[in-house]
């Protein structure tokens, strides 16, 4: 794109606005019609409930919701394209676009019985998601058309685990035919890990074995798929330093689709390339932002270290702490005691 050149949103919506969306032009030819507004406005109404049992807010999409859907598919001539826009951007988010929370990996640590796994549905399976959940110690039961995408995905898991981890390998273990309660075809199978002649639960490997396993099939999606995007929370959670930067390496040379990742380990600012690179500030007008005055040939590492310190960004990077004033504290926090 050449520089200055204007970009007019196709899209834009703002809780509270007068208008419900932009461009005007669009919203003028739906609010003419009572039945298009009233539609509108609960769909804008649903966007953001509130969870009673949780006590947490849900916000949901405006775009994307049914009601305003079900508007944008009834109309003619260029508003037509709002629904058209909206079906490619949820035909992409299902199979273009995988997001991976590190609040799904949280239970990893903990023990926990399941594994999110991603599976590349064909276009004949009703995709519900990016994948399903393993169980690590109990009996894991699919319908019979879903058990090969789980094998295939499996066998993608293993080439993938025997390049960063030789001794390991997962396989299906004691699978066979099952009836399901609705009384279609099924498959029963556990999902074990093998050391050698070695059988190991899942359950028992490591936090970031299991990590690795979870995301390694989206990986590969990333590799090969040019129109793939993966998005990871905390990449760095529970993986071993040098393996990550291993990792990142072979994506960032040969990668066809997209990764975006967030990290507290300072290992990937020593292979990925500065303009790869998004810096967060003690800022929150400004959260994150481009590193100035640093060359790919520099060592980017010591370079964010030499930032902290004396400053020579635009914004501040950290919330520099006194190590007197920890040691201080540390001999005071001593002195308390339960009876004082």
């Amino acid at each position: 794109m050449s520089e200055g050149k204007r970009i007019t949103p196709v899209f834009d919506y703002q809780k509270g606005k007068k208008e419900l969306f932009r461009p005007l032009k669009l919203y003028e030819r739906f609010s003419k019609d009572i039945q298009n507004v009233i539609a509108l406005g609960v769909a804008e109404q649903a966007t953001q409930n509130y969870n009673e049992e949780k006590g947490v807010p849900e916000v949901s999409s405006f775009l994307f919701s049914r009601k305003a859907q079900e508007v944008f598919e009834k109309a003619e001539g260029e508003a037509a394209l709002l629904a058209l826009l909206s079906q490619c951007f949820q035909k992409y988010g299902i199979y273009a676009l995988a997001v991976v929370e590190n609040a799904q990996y949280g239970y990893l640590s903990l023990n926990l019985e399941s594994m999110p796994v991603n599976i590349d549905w064909s276009d004949t399976i009703p995709k519900k998601g990016e994948g399903i959940f393993l169980r690590f110690t109990d009996i894991n039961v699919v319908p019979k058309e879903v058990f090969p995408y789980v094998a295939n995905t499996i066998k993608q898991i293993n080439i993938v685990m025997k390049s960063l981890i030789p001794e390991i390998n997962i396989e299906i273990y004691n699978a066979f035919d099952k009836l399901l309660k609705d009384g279609k075809d099924g498959v029963q199978f556990e999902i074990i890990a093998m050391r050698g002649e070695n059988r190991i639960p899942l359950l028992y490997e490591s936090a970031g074995i299991k990590k690795l396993i979870s995301i390694c099939s989206n990986l590969v999606d990333c590799y090969n798929r040019e129109s793939y995007c993966l998005v990871v929370d905390e990449l760095d959670s529970g993986i071993y330093e040098y393996l990550l930067g291993e990792c990142l390496e072979v994506m960032q040379d040969k990668a066809k689709g997209q990764l975006i990742f967030t990290s507290h380990n300072l290992r990937p600012l020593e292979i990925l390339e500065n303009d790869s690179l998004l810096y967060t500030t003690v800022n929150p007008e400004n959260c994150y932002i481009k590193s100035t005055y640093i060359k790919n040939t520099q060592n980017t590492r010591l370079s964010y270290l030499r930032t902290i310190k004396l400053g020579g960004q635009k914004e501040t990077l950290y919330n520099e702490t006194n190590i007197y004033e920890m040691e201080l504290a540390m001999r005071r926090a001593g002195r308390i005691r339960a009876n004082d």
